[in-house]
């Protein structure tokens, strides 16, 4: 291990401590620090040739400037900056070209910070959360839903702990497995949990506190780290005059315990650091100078006379490094032998790196780039002696371990700090100027805290499956836990309830307290302009609407009248209020569907009558045809019956004409004995005309009597033009008489002729019997 600058960078113009520094895994990489001073500093390589690497100051970072920083978070070619001014501005910088891509807002100002590659969030000092999506071009807020605020703390109580994990195989078909939002309610000792595509609460982590385990719940209360691994969450809590406790636990399918620390953890002191790169090692180091190991390798060890404030873990070399104050940079083997160590001429106060460097921040703003070796120089590095181990496996005395000096500088605040407290130096000299600057340490959870909230929340169930104490008043067990308290924690007690009960009220008028979250009884009303999003969620205390993110709602299944979008909503609103009325509106839904059933047969029965009715309507009306139609048919007749008898009288004529033309021809042939033969043929020719015109007579005498309507409706049909294809017989060139005439032409023929010329003349085919029988077209016996 050595160091790459000979002297090191400085974060600030003057002593300013920096709180986090971040960088790049890969080498050369791109560094990014924070401090307590009121801006950001970042360097970035210089050259492409990997073996000889200048560093040079990034100086698009400097227009940030002006307002303190809180947190700085690197993840893969992104970093995101939050600062403390009112508005809550987190900006989103790609590290490749150092541009700034976007700036969110968070409504307030940001004491926690989280990203991954598809997603950034803040927790603010007003005990909100906010989510936003990381996507080029298209920047989406997931939480708070438009027009929301998202809260996670009570009044008063800033969000110290933010993750981002993964729900694996817990999401709907579609969505995004790397989007879970948890955030920690110290509070109220309870664990939230949203998924991040669709904005919906997942779970709600946390034990009823009772008079029995509030001083227990207290402690785990004040988590000082968090870490999440997919969807494995690991929290490190500490409360002063207890002991460290770590609690991993899956949050999807909310189980946790414990873990096993095999008295590690007995008598230290505050964490001030942690580390955890994946189950394999997880690494603590605190106040009192010990580094403490847990994972596939536990042990314990001690960096020296000096707290440890900065530790990290380095996965693909399984190898620890720990900063102190003692300003020493120490590399720890897997079973924790100490591998080398290097003195950076600072204290530590943060660390972060990669497989081939650490980058190192320090009390008064310096930074320095350590090397290390290869993983194969690594291998054949031997520990160092056990002299030197040995010492690092012994306690300090107590009051022998070095503390951090820490300096700030306030001097460039925009808007600036009044004159008096615009100062720099060590924190330790000018206590209500950093106040002022940084803002004031919230005080730690206390039982008698998490039993007011518990009160104020009505009570309920233990939702992780924890101890829980059925009708307990938390109101009640608070004034007996204030009977055995003095005067100054009485009084201190009443301060914080009556500022709780301010702020309380205040998101009541406001908005409806912790909604989203679905604790308490505090209504939530939301705009009208969001109507159009579809139904609310019938729990009083969420903000969902059906239309927005996807989420489909069910309703009860006893009583059918509300609408939940969530078990998690159903439950708690079931708990809160549902319950005094689901078997009231479960009778009245049960009536309304007797009644609906009822109308239903009533217009069933309505709508056959009107069916049947409108069915002897129907057939009146065809009986009324029928008869028209038949009294037509008899008109047509009679009328048929006169044109037959005409056309007799017809025939008769014919006959007498054939007559006179046999007597005269008689007459004739006495004189004109030449032209015997022509006259033979006229007297054949007449006799074949008067038997062709009497026999039609005849048939159509018989067909106009028995035809009846069928024959009487052709007869009604004009007769058809003479047709160009056959031609009438007066044009042929043989001779004939009128009777051949009116038999060629059709003029005065039987309708059945007459018929069968309109149907050819119409180009229609006709098979079979051009008029049916009229047994065939009437049903007659």
């Amino acid at each position: 291990m050595e160091s790459f600058f000979e002297q090191p960078l400085r974060f600030w113009t003057s002593d300013a401590s920096i709180t986090s520094v971040v960088c790049g895994e890969a080498w050369p990489p791109s560094v990014a620090t924070i401090g307590l001073a009121p801006g950001v500093r970042a360097w970035r390589p210089k050259g492409a040739n990997p073996t000889k690497v200048e560093f040079e100051p990034v100086g698009e970072l400097w227009e940030l400037d002006g307002s303190r920083k809180t947190a700085v978070a690197m993840h893969g070619e992104w970093m995101a900056v939050a600062d403390a001014s009112t508005k809550g501005l987190v900006s989103l910088w790609d590290t490749v070209s150092w541009t700034r891509r976007h700036t969110f807002e968070a409504g307030a100002p940001v004491t926690c910070l989280a990203i991954t590659g598809s997603h950034v969030a803040a927790g603010t000092s007003e005990g909100t959360v906010a989510a936003w999506a990381l996507s080029s071009g298209s920047w989406g807020q997931c939480l708070p839903r438009e027009g929301q605020e998202l809260r996670v703390e009570p009044a008063g109580r800033p969000v110290r702990t933010l993750c981002l994990g993964s729900a694996a195989g817990a999401v709907p078909p579609g969505a995004d497995p790397a989007a879970l939002l948890l955030g920690h309610s110290a509070g109220r000792s309870r664990i939230f949990v949203w998924r991040l595509s669709d904005g919906q609460l997942v779970t709600s982590l946390g034990v009823v506190p009772n008079a029995d385990n509030a001083a227990e719940l207290a402690i785990g209360a004040n988590v000082q780290h968090a870490f999440m691994d997919g969807r494995m969450l690991t929290l490190i809590a500490w409360a002063p005059g207890g002991n460290p406790s770590i609690t991993v636990m899956d949050v999807v399918q909310r189980q946790a315990q414990d873990m096993p620390t095999d008295n590690r953890l007995s008598g230290r002191g505050r964490p001030l650091a942690a580390d955890f790169r994946g189950y394999r090692m997880l690494a603590l180091g605190c106040d009192d100078g010990a580094l403490a190991i847990f994972g596939q390798h536990g042990w314990l060890r001690f960096h020296g006379a000096a707290a440890v404030g900065a530790v990290r873990v380095l996965p693909k070399r399984m190898q620890v490094a720990s900063g102190g104050a003692d300003g020493f940079v120490r590399l720890w083997g897997a079973e924790g032998a100490l591998l080398a160590e290097f003195d950076v001429g600072f204290q530590v106060t943060s660390l972060c790196g990669g497989d081939v460097h650490l980058v190192a921040g320090g009390a008064r703003g310096e930074v320095q780039i350590l090397v290390l070796a290869s993983t194969e120089q690594a291998k054949a590095q031997a520990p160092l002696p056990d002299d030197v181990q040995r010492a690092h496996t012994v306690q300090p005395a107590t009051g022998g371990v070095a503390q951090y000096a820490r300096h700030f500088d306030a001097r460039a605040c925009r808007p600036p700090l009044q004159p008096a407290l615009s100062v720099q130096g060590p924190v330790s000299e000018h206590a209500e100027a950093f106040q002022e600057f940084a803002g004031r340490e919230p005080a730690p959870v206390s039982a008698e805290e998490l039993l007011a909230n518990a009160g104020d929340a009505g009570g309920g169930s233990s939702s992780s499956g924890g101890s829980s104490s059925s009708g307990f008043d938390g109101k009640a067990a608070l004034e007996g836990a204030k009977s055995n308290a003095t005067p100054e924690q009485e009084a201190d007690a009443a301060k914080r309830k009556q500022m709780m009960g301010e702020g309380r009220a205040k998101r009541k008028q406001m908005m409806g307290e912790d909604r989203g979250v679905a604790r308490t009884g505090g209504a939530v009303h939301l705009s009208s302009s969001t109507a159009a999003h579809g139904r609310k969620c019938d729990n009083a205390t969420c903000m969902s609407r059906e239309g927005v993110g996807g989420a489909v709602f069910k309703r009860c299944g006893a009583c059918k009248s509300v609408w939940y979008c969530s078990v998690h909503c159903q439950r708690a609103d079931y708990r809160d209020r549902h319950a005094k009325e689901c078997k009231r509106l479960a009778g009245e839904w049960a009536a309304r569907q007797t009644v609906s059933a009822e109308e239903a047969a009533v217009r069933k029965a309505q709508a056959a009558e009107e069916a049947e009715e409108a069915a002897r309507e129907e057939a009146a009306r065809e009986e009324a045809a029928t008869s028209a139609v038949a009294g037509a048919a008899g008109a047509a007749g009679a009328a048929a019956g006169a044109a037959g008898a005409a056309a007799g009288a017809g025939g008769a004529e014919a006959a007498e004409a054939a007559a006179e033309a046999e007597a005269e021809t008689k007459d004739r042939a006495a004189e004109e004995e030449g032209e015997a033969q022509t006259q033979e043929s006229g007297r054949a020719a007449g006799a074949h005309a008067a038997e062709a015109a009497a026999q039609a007579a005849a048939e159509q005498l018989a067909a106009s009597s028995a035809a009846g309507p069928a024959a009487a409706s052709q007869a009604s049909l004009p007769p058809p033009p003479p047709s160009e294809s056959e031609p009438s017989a007066g044009a042929g060139g043989g001779g004939g008489d009128r009777a051949s005439q009116v038999a060629a032409t059709g003029h005065g023929c039987a309708p059945a002729a007459a018929a069968a010329g309109l149907a050819a003349g119409a180009g229609v085919a006709l098979a079979g019997p051009l008029f049916p029988d009229a047994a065939d077209l009437y049903d007659i016996d």
